[in-house]
């Protein structure tokens, strides 16, 4: 049979006695500063029912006791639980939430470095005109061309943020067509960088001759080209893959929830 332990101050009794009560029992110490806060009641308490539970007849009597064990248990409770943590964020974050590009792989991304070859000033062999142009730069004027090029691809995200918007509000494919070659027209500036004015003026007299404008054609003339409205969007924040090649760039079109959170 076992004895029963006599605390200071305590009357002797022939039963255990459980003056307090398990609420009491189950409270971080108040002598651990922060503890409380710092460490979740649920996680903390559980634990501490635990320990109770495994300790002998005569020690779960002690008050004293249990608040001595529990000085040296809640921080090893609270290591683990921090370690824990990042690990179930991570798991939380690549089951449960979707997964999204990053801005630095969408968008206007390089690729490569620009060509540092000397001027061709030879015969160029390239369909697009503007590859040529680029060809018959020094590395100089290709650098700045890069630049501008970025800018132009920062023109397509906006409008590619606009269409996201747009589909969110629940706009018809027309009304994003028509938004979409409005903003590549009106931004003649950033379409036509760097181009010398000869050459502007000679794009614009061919847009003039072919679409009779000469910022480009309007949505309802790509619309009988291409034959659907969601084309005519594609078309309108489509890149050049042959020139952005030769100015060692790549465009990459970004998903919406990442134009959005940008």
């Amino acid at each position: 049979m076992s004895q029963v332990r006599i605390l200071p101050g305590a009357q002797r009794t022939t039963k255990p006695t459980w003056g307090f009560s398990a609420r009491k029992a189950l409270r971080p110490p108040a002598s651990l500063d922060g503890v409380e806060s710092a460490a979740p009641r649920g996680n903390v308490g559980l634990a501490l029912l635990r320990l109770r539970s495994r300790l002998p007849n005569d020690e779960r009597m002690s008050l004293h006791r249990l608040r001595s064990l529990a000085r040296r248990a809640l921080p090893a409770l609270l290591v683990v639980q921090a370690a824990l943590l990042p690990l179930q964020s991570a798991s939380a974050a690549e089951h449960g939430a979707p997964s999204c590009r990053s801005s630095d792989t969408c968008g206007s991304v390089i690729v490569a470095p620009v060509s540092q070859a000397a001027p061709d000033e030879g015969d160029c062999t390239s369909p697009e005109p503007v590859v040529c142009l680029i060809r018959s730069e020094t590395p100089e004027e290709r650098e700045v061309a890069r630049d501008q090029r970025m800018r132009y691809h920062d023109l397509l995200e906006d409008m590619e943020r606009t269409e996201c918007a747009m589909r969110a509000e629940g706009r018809s494919e027309e009304d994003i067509a028509r938004t979409l070659v409005q903003m590549r027209n009106e931004a003649k500036d950033v379409v036509r960088a760097g181009m010398t004015p000869e050459q502007v003026a000679e794009l614009e007299a061919r847009n003039q001759k072919k679409y009779g404008n000469p910022l480009g054609p309007t949505a309802d003339q790509l619309y009988l080209k291409y034959g659907s409205w969601e084309k005519v969007s594609e078309a309108a924040t489509r890149s050049s893959a042959a020139v952005d090649r030769e100015l060692g760039l790549e465009f990459r079109h970004c998903p919406c929830d990442v134009l959005q959170a940008a």
